[in-house]
Order: C-alpha cells, then sequence, then structure tokens
C-alpha cells in the first residue's frame, strides 16, 4: 500500500554529503556534533500527510498495480477498454469540482455501467490506495463511447500548498474485464492550489542571492526546453544574462541555474525575465521577477537571513523509543539511509558510530524514520566515522551492540533538523526553537579543552511551516 529537549546539545558543524544506491555502502561525511546522552522528555507533534484512511499508513509496498486498483488483469479477448480523461478542475478552498469524461472504446452494444473514482495522491503514481474524494457512473456502449461527469470533491487544505496529483479512475472498482487494464488512469496536477491543466502552458521566473551569487529558477510546464534569460537594475534597460535548459512536459518542473553579475555589488534590487521564441519573430515572456538583495554596505541579520528564505534540511537527528540515545541518519527519503550513533570527541572533532549501513526508510512527510533489523555484530568491531575522515577508525567493543538493540526494528519521530546559511550551521524543530552552532575552550583542573555550545537564535515567536519539494525537505516562515 502506499505513502505513507529537555535536552542539553553541545556540538555541530555539517559538510557536505553524497550517496550511493541502497545496495551500496552510504557514501558521506558527517556532521560534527556532541551531546550529553541522557533521558529527555518528548514534545511530539504528530506530521502527517493526508491520511489514506482512518489510522492507515500511506506507504506503498507494490508498485506493480500503479495506475489500476489490482493488479494487471488485462484480457485481450475482451471486448471492453475504459479509460478517464481530465477536463478541467475548480478549487475553492476545502472544496472541488471535477469534470472528468470517462470513454469507452470497444464492441459493447448493450450499456455498461462504470464508475470512475476521484482520488488524492503526493506523488504521479495513481493507484485506488490513495485518498479517495468521490466517484460517478456512466452508461458507455458503442452507441455512447463518452460521458462527461460533473463531481463535487471535498479536499484537505493543504492542497493549496505544495504539490499534488488528483487521479481520475476508471472503472475504479474494476467491475468490467478490459483488454488493457493499465489505462485506466489520468492525472492532474496543483501546485500551491494552482491547476496544471496538461494541454496548457505554465511559465515563471524567480531568484534568490547568497553570498554574491544569484540562483534563477525557470517553473514551466509544457513549453520549450531552452529559456533564455534577461537582468535590469531599473525594469527598463534589460540585458541578457544566460540561459536555463531543462525538459518539461504535462507535470509542472523546477530548472535552476546560478549566475554572478556585474556590477551587482552597487545595487540592492535586481529585475529578471525569461523568454524563448515560439514561432518566427513571436516568443513567450514570463512574469518579471524583483529580488531585493542588499549590497556590500547593507548587514542583513542573521534572523533576517533565516526568515526570508526557503531552508533545506540535511539531516535528521532523532532517539530511540526510550529516549535514551541520539542518532543521525541523512534527511532523504529516495532510498535507505544509515543510522549513526554518537560517539566520543576526538581531536576536537565528533564521531558516529556506524549502527546500520543503508536499513532505514525517512519518510520526509510524516517526519519519522523506520529502522529495519539490525543484527548484532558478532566480533564487536564498529567504525567511528568523522567529519575529517582522515580520523575515521576502526574500533573493537561491545559498545555499540546497545545503542543497535534500543534502535533496531522501531519506527521513531524525527524531533531536530540540521540546516546551514552561508557558513553558519543550525538546528531547528516543528515549534521553531534555534540554535546556532558555536564552539569554547573551557580549563578544568589546568587541562584545557574544546567542548561545545549551542547559542539560541530568537526568531521572536516566528513558526516554520516545513514541507517536501522535489524530495528534499524544506521549511520557510
Amino acid at each position: 500500500m502506499k505513502r505513507l529537549m529537555y535536552i542539553v546539545i553541545i556540538g555541530l558543524f555539517l559538510i557536505g554529503c553524497g550517496g550511493n544506491s541502497s545496495q551500496q555502502e552510504e557514501s558521506v561525511d558527517l556532521p560534527n556534533i556532541s551531546a550529553i546522552q541522557g533521558k529527555v522528555k518528548s514534545a511530539n507533534r504528530i506530521f502527517r500527510s493526508l491520511d489514506c484512511g482512518k489510522g492507515e499508513d500511506c506507504t506503498e509496498n507494490d508498485n506493480s498495480n500503479n495506475n489500476n486498483n489490482n493488479n494487471n488483469n488485462s484480457n485481450p479477448n475482451s471486448k471492453d477498454d475504459f479509460f478517464a480523461h481530465w477536463v478541467t478542475l475548480y478549487l475553492n478552498g476545502n472544496s472541488a469540482k471535477a469534470y472528468v469524461k470517462q470513454k469507452y472504446q470497444g464492441t459493447r452494444e448493450e450499456k455498461a455501467y462504470p464508475e470512475v473514482g476521484i482520488f488524492l495522491s503526493k506523488d504521479s503514481i495513481c493507484t485506488v490506495s490513495d485518498m479517495f474524494l468521490n466517484k460517478a457512473e456512466s452508461s458507455l456502449s458503442t452507441k455512447d463511447t463518452s460521458d462527461s461527469e460533473n463531481i463535487n470533491l471535498n479536499i484537505p487544505s493543504k492542497v493549496n500548498s505544495g504539490t499534488w496529483y488528483f487521479c481520475a479512475i476508471a472503472d475504479y472498482h474494476n467491475k468490467y474485464i478490459e483488454n488493457n487494464e493499465l489505462n485506466n488512469a489520468d492525472i492532474l496536477q496543483v501546485v500551491d492550489g494552482e491547476v496544471m491543466h496538461p494541454e496548457g502552458e505554465y511559465f515563471r521566473i524567480k531568484a534568490s542571492y547568497e553570498e554574491d551569487v544569484f540562483t534563477v529558477t525557470i517553473q514551466s510546464q509544457n513549453t520549450s526546453d531552452k529559456k533564455y534569460i534577461d537582468y535590469s537594475y531599473d525594469n527598463n534597460r534589460w540585458e541578457y544574462l544566460g540561459y536555463i535548459v531543462g525538459k518539461d512536459g504535462r507535470f509542472l518542473t523546477n530548472h535552476s541555474a546560478t549566475f554572478k553579475i556585474k556590477d551587482s555589488d552597487k545595487h540592492n534590487k535586481i529585475y529578471f525575465r525569461a523568454n524563448y521564441p515560439i514561432r518566427s519573430g513571436v516568443t513567450a515572456t514570463s512574469n518579471i521577477f524583483t529580488l531585493e538583495y542588499g549590497n556590500n554596505n547593507t548587514e542583513v541579520s542573521e534572523k533576517d537571513k533565516i526568515l526570508t528564505r526557503t531552508n533545506n534540511v540535511s539531516w535528521g537527528y532523532y532517539t530511540d523509543k526510550m529516549n535514551t540515545r541520539w542518532y543521525i541518519s541523512l534527511a532523504n527519503s529516495s532510498k535507505k539511509v544509515t543510522v549513526y550513533s554518537l560517539m566520543p570527541i576526538k581531536n576536537s572533532t565528533a564521531g558516529w558510530g556506524v549502527v546500520g549501513k543503508n536499513i532505514a526508510q525517512v519518510n520526509l512527510d510524516k517526519n519519522t524514520i523506520s529502522i529495519d533489523n539490525i543484527p548484532i555484530n558478532t566480533d564487536d568491531k564498529y567504525e567511528i566515522k568523522y567529519s575529517d575522515d582522515s580520523l575515521n577508525e576502526t574500533i573493537t567493543s561491545n559498545r555499540l551492540q546497545s545503542d543497535i538493540k534500543k534502535i533496531r526494528n522501531s519506527t521513531v519521530n524525527i524531533k531536530w533538523w540540521f540546516f546551514s546559511v552561508e557558513k553558519n550551521w543550525y538546528i531547528i524543530n516543528k515549534n521553531g526553537d534555534l540554535y546556532r552552532f558555536a564552539s569554547k575552550v573551557v580549563t578544568d583542573n589546568g587541562i584545557k579543552s574544546e567542548e561545545y555550545d549551542w547559542q539560541k537564535v530568537d526568531l521572536e515567536g516566528a513558526v516554520p511551516t516545513f514541507f517536501v519539494e522535489d524530495g528534499v525537505k524544506k521549511f520557510r516562515f
């Protein structure tokens, strides 16, 4: 089926990461974090994606039946073939009206009465395991090959934010045997409450700025692959900047490129637009995007930097169910990830013990991580990895065995997320509690040692909104 402190923390810096397939060892540089291990109180909030039903898990363990409500029961001898076609969809708050055609091809002379079902999905794989919204019956035969259905829908308010897919599935009960059971579904994408019609065009530009680099993003659907970008400091005299190449089709896509722009340090506002040729002498032009970014003489506060941008998270930080040990994994839901547990500092660098390689699945929508069974390492050898990989070592000790026992075969909540802004690293939770990494030197009986400290950043009550976009966990205020 488908889709589905009180704590004292004293350390972090994070550097880049990478990975291989789920069958290979995850290749990753680890964050440098230290924390006091002890029992903590959990202030859990349930993050849910759309319910698939009362208490049902929305994860999918069988992709063989996509775009059909059962396994492929096609029978080439059948005289029937039903399919659906989206006409349009109108959204109005928590309600919607769907206009769908249920169609027929075949030799049936007597009428069939299949039902077309409307479902809501978080991805473009459409099945009856998705959230059911409503249905309608059609009378179809060779004398009436198409029925237009107007269907009223109640939808969650979440559809007005993020990317969703409305699925129309013809004969979704599999009442009739068809010669092709795999062509029953048609999908309509909705992005931030705006319907992306398959036959329509969508073309917009946006930009961001960080450390003298401008990132320009083209959002488009059903447009030319190559877009040309212009910029202006006065919204009048335009200059060519460059181009972005990226294929799109019936679904909305985002394609980005980075640029350094001449004399940008002398300004604090810049305008962007994009265009592409339709035919000789005719071009399509995007919106004009205004970016206020400040100049070298304008100091943007740390708080404003965080509050005015969309931030990508890199790692999830979580404990076992008894809240006795801290673990970390990449915020990646596309493959199995490695579980690490917190280990002692070495040469001022925090270590992470490899609890299990590629054995956990992160659910970015629900903010959970599910850990598979992890066998005990009988030779008591385990790896400790550091952000400085020259310090990596293999230890012979049974120290990691208890970490394995605490976390294996469990699903736990991810409590904090790590992210960076420019050269600083932070952790944040769902309530907007934010800490910046810092270090300090302490002296104990004449012996100096470095400890790690977290400094609270006051966001004056701002609460983040977390969301997932193109498989990346993000948040904004």
